[in-house]
């Protein structure tokens, strides 16, 4: 009974009184369907009427307790905000990075369509990163084989890529 009021709490905390209510609902209402279907229980209840008085009052105060908690604490913002924190500062360091490469970078999706590029694109007097953002890489890049062949996501090995997460280098291809 413990463990369900404290689970009980940590569901109002996290995800909001009305979820602990509904949480707390139904484990009234299968209790309530052991009392009718379980004789051992029953005959409990039936020997100590209060067992259930009591067992519904403390679940009111469950009640009580988890909304004063979830006011007072605000547990779910804390961790919620203290997340958003983090991933900006990571976005920062990321674009910091980036910017500070004097390399072509430009960042894509698993389809190839680009998501962004550092400022060095726009060194080349050919792109202008706004123009990039959208486009397929294959758009923008003409990259052949030897053969005259254009590039494909198979024969940049992109799928295998995205399987095995694993670092590749693809030779024998040409900006035409």
């Amino acid at each position: 009974l413990f463990l369900l009021y404290l689970y009980t709490i940590t569901i109002g905390l996290f995800f909001g009184f009305w979820s602990s209510i509904i949480f707390l609902t139904n484990a009234f209402i299968i209790l309530t369907v052991h009392v009718f279907i379980n004789p051992e229980i029953s005959q409990i209840i039936q020997a100590d009427p209060w067992f259930f008085i009591t067992l519904i009052l403390s679940m009111t105060v469950i009640v009580f307790l988890t909304l004063y908690l979830m006011q007072s604490y605000r547990l779910k913002n804390l961790i919620l905000d203290s997340l958003n924190q983090k991933l900006s500062i990571a976005n920062q360091r990321e674009t910091s990075i980036i910017k500070g490469i004097n390399e072509i970078i430009i960042i894509t999706d698993k389809s190839l369509k680009v998501l962004s590029a550092n400022t060095t694109v726009e060194h080349t007097d050919v792109f202008e990163t706004s123009e990039l953002t959208g486009k397929s890489l294959f758009e923008i890049l003409s990259l052949v084989d030897e053969q005259g062949q254009s590039a494909s996501l198979e024969s940049l090995s992109i799928p295998q890529i995205l399987e095995d997460k694993a670092t590749r280098t693809i030779s024998n291809l040409y900006l035409f």
